[in-house]
């Protein structure tokens, strides 16, 4: 059996103060995606491919929803190798503010075809 450091934020939905650590694989897997969509590329020494660097991707370059959907799901299957054991899939939508002062995204992350991830943007 493995196990990971329970590392979520204390700010975080659902978060639990008495835990120090996770056993089953989907919160191991669930913690995995959190800690990459997170970490920019170039922070993990050893491993400059690590990371979604997703403000840079959403805010600074011109991809697609599709491309950039593409471009996750590729972190995850090599990053997250509990993703090999689960059905995980990836769904971008980039919107417009109404004044169009500013653009965003929503990023949905399903296991299983459940939805456990939600960001926006």
């Amino acid at each position: 059996m493995s196990l990971d450091i329970y590392s979520r934020d204390a700010a975080e939905y659902k978060f639990n103060p008495d835990q120090l650590e996770v056993s089953d694989e989907l919160s191991q897997l669930l913690l995995q995606i959190e800690c990459l969509l997170f970490t920019n590329k170039n922070e993990v020494l050893g491993s400059d491919q690590f990371g979604a660097s997703l403000e840079e991707e959403i805010f600074t370059t011109n991809f697609s929803a599709g491309q950039l959907e593409s471009k996750i799901a590729n972190q995850i299957s090599t990053y997250c190798p509990l993703a090999q054991k689960f059905n995980v899939g990836v769904n971008v939508q980039f919107y417009q503010l109404n004044d169009g002062a500013a653009d965003g995204a929503l990023l949905d992350i399903t296991v299983d075809s459940k939805k456990f991830i939600s960001f926006l943007f």
